[in-house]
């Protein structure tokens, strides 16, 4: 056995005062002596050496120093050995969030290591309900190799609020036997996310005539842009509005499509303004609202209009000889509703058929002009067709009728005109070409 030994004294007292000394010594092997001399055993353990007043108990020592020797006694703590296995963590501390009724919490893990000797073979253990570990089984650790533990946090049923737990990492032969980790768990009240009302469009702007029909309806989208279930119910503040449906319970990915009509008989020009309300008593941004304006015109009243092709008609004939076949000129209606015209004419050798007709939209009118050259001298004749209605924008209209009748000459005797000599042409020459 190898012993050394450091020894310090400090003399107190001499005589019956006793002495009190201390000394501190390393043995690579257990040494244990008692009062009456001592005997020894052995291990390697770190020893310490005191030694008390003659008649007084020693700290550790379970006898009295009696006053026939001294007294001296060895405090023994075991040394580590090369071989003992250290539980070491990654970490000292875990944390977790959740929401009181929400998912469960990410996992995490922690790592075991050995930093001592041999095989650590640990075991892991958690004291709260709402705490899991997941470890391969069972768990070897030496040299250089890592053990990972998965932790798992199960929010069911817990109220919001901070939650506390231990996880417990032992071996029974480690040196610092055992380790622990905190851990945290805070579980926070739900956050409520409301509905919301989201309308499109927010204005809705109808026009009318006075007097006429009612506007085409318009639609409006709702959608509930928050969470949760959006039961929405709509009301106006005019009889002339009218909403379909009232009302109607969409999520948020749903929307609604409301149509809106105008109602009633406007009989006077103006701008009418409405609303529609849009409501839920749990919506985050009720109630929200939609303007109808309803714009009533006077009516524009478009006439009907005459429109004549062609308005000039030339006739030709020869005193006493046979009437000009008759010609035709058209009536059509460029304006609105129905154009009602009549035809009159203002010789007597002038005539029209038909004298009346109702056309509207694209339709025409062919009315047929004839000459009666009976009596009728030579020379050019002149009448006038008047088409009219008195409620047409234009009327009346006219048609220029001209009838040039050449002189007819039998036997002897110079009948030409003197225009008609002045310009070298004789009656008869004349009669000849119109004959052709």
């Amino acid at each position: 056995m190898r012993i050394k030994i450091i020894l310090l004294l400090i003399i107190l007292a001499i005589g019956g005062a006793g002495i009190a000394f201390v000394s501190t010594s390393y043995v690579t092997t257990p040494i244990v002596v008692d009062s009456a001399g001592g005997k020894a055993t052995s291990a390697s353990y770190s020893t310490s050496f005191a030694v008390g007043e003659v008649g007084m108990k020693t700290s550790s020592s379970a006898n009295y120093i009696n006053k026939s020797h001294f007294a001296y006694t060895f405090f023994t703590t075991p040394a580590v050995p090369a071989n003992t296995p250290e539980i070491s963590l990654d970490k000292s501390e875990m944390s977790f969030t959740a929401v009181q009724g929400g998912a469960n919490p990410t996992n995490l893990p922690f790592a075991i290591t050995n930093s001592g000797g041999g095989v650590l073979v640990p075991s892991v253990a958690d004291d709260m309900a709402w705490l899991s570990l997941s470890a391969p089984t069972p768990i070897s650790v030496s040299g250089t190799s890592v053990s990972n533990v998965t932790v798992s946090v199960n929010i069911i049923g817990l109220t919001a609020g901070a939650y506390t737990g231990t996880i417990t990492v032992s071996d029974s032969v480690a040196s610092n036997n055992p380790q622990t980790i905190g851990v945290t768990l805070t579980v926070s009240e739900p956050v409520t996310v409301l509905p919301e009302i989201t309308i499109t469009p927010t204005t809705l702007d109808f026009t009318a005539i006075q007097g006429g029909s009612n506007p085409a309806s318009k639609t409006l989208t709702i959608s509930n842009s928050g969470g949760g279930t959006l039961k929405w119910s709509a009301t106006d503040d005019k009889g002339w509005i009218s909403v379909n449906p009232t009302s109607e319970w969409i999520s948020s990915t749903q929307t609604s499509t409301v149509n809106v009509e105008i109602i009633g008989n406007f009989t006077t020009a103006g701008i009418y303004t409405g609303t529609i309300t849009i409501s839920d008593s749990v919506a985050s941004n009720a109630p929200q609202t939609i303007g109808v304006t309803l714009t009533v015109s006077e009516p524009v009243t478009v006439l009907p209009k005459i429109t004549i092709t062609p308005t000039t008609l030339d006739f030709t004939a020869i005193q006493g000889g046979s009437n000009p076949a008759s010609k035709t000129f058209t009536i059509s209606n460029s304006g609105s509703g129905t154009l009602k015209w009549a035809a009159s004419d203002n010789r007597t050798w002038l005539s029209v058929t038909p004298t009346d007709e109702w056309v509207s939209g694209t339709q025409t009118s062919t009315v047929s002009a004839n000459v009666n050259i009976t009596g009728l001298t030579a020379g050019l004749h002149i009448g006038t067709i008047v088409v009219e209605d008195s409620a047409a924008s234009n009327s009346p209209k006219t048609v220029t009728v001209n009838l040039t009748i050449a002189s007819n000459t039998t036997g002897g005797g110079d009948t030409t005109s003197p225009n008609d000599r002045s310009n070298g042409n004789s009656a008869g020459c004349f009669i000849k070409k119109l004959v052709k």
